[in-house]
């Protein structure tokens, strides 16, 4: 790996952690905003579902300009996004306005798809045999974030209001501050543009897309291409794996704090198992790159979709706020992680490298998009069916997808294996 793009994936995890901080610290008192404006907590939980649409619908915009621009443009015009959203939701709290904050809250997970699509980025600068662990460690970065963030909640609302402004709003200010750091630094530090360091590679197209996807066309003319490409099955089941684990992580990691508090548990107890859960979504990724790039995608999938089952059959049977539930909740993060960096790397190192952002951000659009629906759709199922049910469901939801990697796994074959590193 030459020096520059050593500097560039450097300078890229720096920012992945840095601008995660100021999402995290935005994002974690986006629900107490929210009730501020509104006097109550029935609406409590939209600013978040908004931050997730804005992610979302964002992963398109930022790989549009990423093809069209080069990725530093487009890095920089989502943190740029990003932290006029933050300013808007901190504004929305000094005018007590709630439509405001809803709006910052979307433009907001702008920069949060900038974040997200930083893992491609990034694994683009790696020979295909180590892209898994590239990713890996870009999804790492967001440790930094998810324990930094919060904790600067404190300080940034004293220090807000000292200067005459609403608590909340300091860490919305946080976020700006991130963000602009990030955008300004790019533009400084990611020359020449990754999109010039990208490894070489054989063309990776599989024989049911054939001769019709080209690399370097254009914007307009690659449209059918991209269409074309939804029919590799590399694309299809890194699609399977991601959304599931995406709806299945949310469903449980979202009702899990409502079902210990209608048991009796304290806040304490709520927090002790959802930095379980964090630690490992984040914590472990680079070891999730290692089995993908060592053992393959076939057999990161089957670790993903076991130990996901494992959480939702340990979190139904456990006893409510203990040990055992932190377990639950800790494993659901590691099966989250290994299928979302498994299927980033099937996306990675299995799209032909001229079509390969246009897909990379709509899969990330539709995994968001299904996010939002889960995290909405959560309480509606909770209160239909229980934890334990809810806990079924996640079970029935995992079968889908293991039963089409298993009639996929021939087709999957064919796909050209990465090459071992020397």
């Amino acid at each position: 790996m030459n020096r520059q793009r050593v500097r560039a994936q450097r300078s890229m995890f720096g920012g992945a952690a840095v601008a995660a901080t100021g999402f995290f610290a935005g994002i974690a008192v986006a629900p107490l905003a929210a009730q501020d404006l509104t006097g109550g907590v029935a609406l409590s939980g939209l600013p978040g579902a908004m931050g997730i649409i804005g992610t979302a619908l964002g992963a398109s915009l930022v790989s549009l300009v990423l093809r069209r621009r080069g990725r530093r443009a487009g890095l920089t015009v989502g943190y740029v996004i990003g932290l006029l959203g933050a300013a808007i939701a901190g504004g929305s709290l000094r005018l007590g306005s709630f439509p405001l904050l809803l709006v910052g809250s979307a433009l907001f997970g702008i920069g949060h798809a900038a974040t997200q699509l930083t893992r491609y980025v990034v694994a683009d600068l790696h020979q295909p045999d180590e892209r898994g662990r590239a990713l890996g460690w870009i999804v790492w970065a967001g440790t930094i974030g998810g324990v930094v963030g919060p904790n600067l909640l404190a300080v940034t609302g004293r220090a807000a209001e000292a200067a005459g402004q609403p608590e909340l709003s300091g860490p919305y200010m946080v976020g700006v501050a991130a963000m602009l750091l990030v955008a300004v630094a790019y533009q400084v530090a990611l020359r020449p543009d990754p999109g010039t360091l990208v490894v070489d590679e054989a063309p990776d197209v599989e024989p049911d897309v054939g001769a019709e996807v080209q690399p370097d066309v254009g914007a307009v003319a690659q449209e059918p291409v991209v269409r074309s490409a939804w029919r590799l099955p590399v694309v299809q089941v890194a699609i399977a794996v991601m959304l599931t684990g995406q709806v299945v992580m949310v469903w449980l990691m979202a009702m899990t704090p409502v079902h210990i508090r209608e048991s009796g548990g304290d806040l304490s107890r709520i927090g002790m198992i959802l930095s379980a859960h964090i630690f490992g979504m984040y914590a472990l990724a680079p070891l999730a790159g290692w089995v993908e790039d060592r053992f393959g995608s076939l057999r990161a999938i089957g670790v993903a979709m076991s130990v996901l089952a494992l959480a939702a059959v340990l979190a139904a049977s456990a006893p409510v706020g203990g040990v055992a539930m932190a377990a639950a909740l800790f494993l659901l993060g590691v099966g989250w992680s290994f299928g979302f960096v498994a299927g980033s790397t099937m996306l990675a190192r299995g799209v032909p490298i001229g079509i390969r952002a246009a897909v990379q951000g709509r899969v990330e659009t539709a995994v968001w998009l299904a996010s939002a629906v889960a995290s909405l759709g959560a309480g509606l199922l909770l209160d239909l069916v229980g934890y334990v049910g809810l806990c079924s469901l996640a079970l029935v939801a995992l079968a889908l997808p293991i039963t089409f990697v298993i009639r996929q796994r021939h087709r999957l074959a064919a796909v050209p294996a990465p090459v071992p590193a020397i």
